[in-house]
C-alpha cells in the first residue's frame, strides 16, 4: 500500500472529502506539508538512466515492489562470477579438490 493511500485525506478537510482529516483549511495545509515532507524522504529517484533500476524505484514508490527479477539477476551474476573464478583457479593439482572446497586430508597444499 502506498504512503498516499495510507495517509489519504491528510491534506483535505472533512468538507472537501469524505476521508478528510481536518475541520479547517489550516489543518489541511499542515497535513499537505507533512505529506510532501514524508514522500520526499521515502520516494526513490526514478531518473538514474538505468531502466531496470528506474522501473524498480517506480514500483517501490507505488507500493510493494516485485523484486524477484532482481534477485534472479543477482543470482545469475553471482553464478557467472563463480564460473569465472573456477576457470581462473582450477582444481587442486595435489589432491584434485574443486576450487573453494576442502582439500583431502592427505593433501599437502595449504593455500586456498
Amino acid at each position: 500500500m502506498s504512503i498516499e493511500k495510507i495517509l489519504e485525506g491528510i491534506d483535505k478537510t472533512e468538507v472537501e472529502s469524505t476521508v478528510g482529516w481536518w475541520e479547517t483549511s489550516t489543518g489541511a495545509e499542515f497535513g499537505a506539508a507533512k505529506l510532501k515532507a514524508i514522500t520526499k524522504h521515502i520516494t526513490a529517484p526514478t531518473d538514474s538512466g538505468i531502466p531496470e533500476l528506474d522501473e524498480l524505484c517506480r514500483q517501490y514508490n507505488e507500493g510493494p515492489a516485485d523484486l524477484s527479477w532482481l534477485v534472479c539477476r543477482i543470482w545469475n551474476h553471482q553464478q557467472g562470477i563463480i564460473h569465472i573464478l573456477d576457470k581462473k583457479f582450477p582444481d587442486c593439482s595435489s589432491c584434485g579438490a574443486p576450487h573453494g572446497s576442502e582439500h583431502k586430508p592427505e593433501c599437502a597444499w595449504d593455500g586456498y
